[in-house]
């Protein structure tokens, strides 16, 4: 007689029977991987953003640098005081302030002492700078007038103290020896 308990299309399990192991095991094995994926690209996400902060705070210092360096060739380029200096560049207002006792004339050079100030729009200071500017002078009688002038032959600029950034403000320059 025939066994009527089992259907007549119900597949024998065999003699090693995997009892849905094979699928479980199949999908265990995508899900460790999903998640390996998922922290390398978290990785390399973190790796971009903070590449992005550091190539755009070195564009900001660059930019403060330039915007300093401007104003300093042109204070330098007006031998009188920098109390005129209020110019614009690069997004940063960049002031100048004369020291105590400058400028100082000996004769043949003319020392200037200059603090350089670079600001936000929003007045907080991105930068400042303290500067020595000794001109090379050369004085002499103008021949139609008869009264001595000055005349420029060369400068050299020393840079006592040259701060950039968010945190320059936090600390006071240093003075020229």
């Amino acid at each position: 007689m025939a066994d009527r308990s089992r259907p007549r299309n119900a597949r024998p399990s065999g003699p090693g029977g995997q009892g849905g192991w094979a699928l479980a095991t199949v999908l265990g094995a995508m899900l460790f991987l999903t998640i390996i994926t998922v922290a390398i690209l978290a990785y390399v996400l973190a790796g971009l953003r903070l590449t992005k902060a550091s190539i755009d705070s070195a564009d900001r210092i660059r930019a403060i640098d330039g915007a300093m360096e401007t104003g300093l060739q042109r204070v330098r380029s007006d031998i009188t005081t920098c109390a005129t200096l209020n110019t614009a560049v690069q997004g940063y207002e960049v002031t100048c302030i004369d020291d105590p006792g400058s400028p100082v004339d000996t004769g043949s050079t003319e020392v200037r002492s200059l603090k350089l100030i670079a600001e936000k729009s929003d007045g907080s200071i991105a930068g400042q700078a303290k500067v020595r500017i000794v001109d090379l002078v050369v004085n002499e009688a103008d021949p139609g007038l008869g009264t001595p002038r000055q005349l420029s032959v060369g400068y050299t600029v020393e840079v006592c103290d040259w701060q950039l950034g968010g945190k320059a403000a936090a600390k006071p320059l240093k003075g020229c020896a």
